[in-house]
């Protein structure tokens, strides 16, 4: 006996892929993206407070200024 199939699962399989690879794609960014943030952050650490007063930045405001587009503190 034979079995024929009428579904067309190609409609879901691209879009399926599409997201599946979207989300992976969305990780890797945010890693890249908090990689540079915690790099920016050490960077101005190690600035003396005077360099960081130049700048227009306190200390206690680092982390503030660094993630400034993210939250608005």
């Amino acid at each position: 006996m034979a079995f024929l199939s009428t579904s067309d699962f190609s409609a879901v399989r691209p879009s399926f892929l599409k997201a599946a690879f979207g989300a992976i794609g969305g990780f890797f960014t945010a890693v890249m993206d908090a990689n540079s943030r915690q790099d920016q952050v050490q960077r101005l650490n190690a600035m003396s407070d005077q360099q960081l007063a130049d700048f227009g930045v306190r200390r206690e405001d680092i982390v503030r200024y660094v993630f400034r587009d993210c939250y608005h503190l």
